[in-house]
This record gives structure tokens, sequence and C-alpha cells, in this order.
């Protein structure tokens, strides 16, 4: 598995439009720009991209993967 993080500030200005329709859009935003990047590594990887706001929300993909291990832990 290869996790890629980043930590966006949704008040940066190139965000402020996409931050002001919903809480979570940057990091969803950040998400999918971390998965086109990594979209060359094939099969053989699994790729998690996780973004996070500055502000705190975190990207559904990453929810729902730390929500999946951490019931896996007890």
């Amino acid at each position: 598995m290869i996790w890629d993080v980043t930590v966006v500030c949704p008040l940066e200005e190139s965000y402020v439009e996409a931050a002001a329709l919903n809480a979570g859009t940057v990091a969803e935003i950040a998400a999918v720009l971390k998965s086109t990047k990594y979209v060359g590594l094939g099969s053989r990887y699994i790729f998690l991209s996780t973004a996070t706001e500055s502000l705190s929300l975190i990207n559904n993909s990453a929810t729902m993967y730390l929500s999946i291990t951490g019931n896996e832990l007890h």
C-alpha cells in the first residue's frame, strides 16, 4: 500500500470559491489531484490518497480507510 498525505488550506486564494460551496470540498479536490499524480502505478500497488484541510476536515476515502482499519484493531 502506498499512502500519500497532503494538507491543504481552504483559505488559500485558489481554493476559497470551492471551500465556500461545501465543507471538505478542498480536501476532495486535493485527493483527486494526488490520485491523478499516481495513476501510473498500476495494479501492483494499492494507492490511498489522503487529503485533509488545515481546518480539520479529511477527504471521504481517507475517512473510510481509517474507519475500516480502526475497526480491525479492536
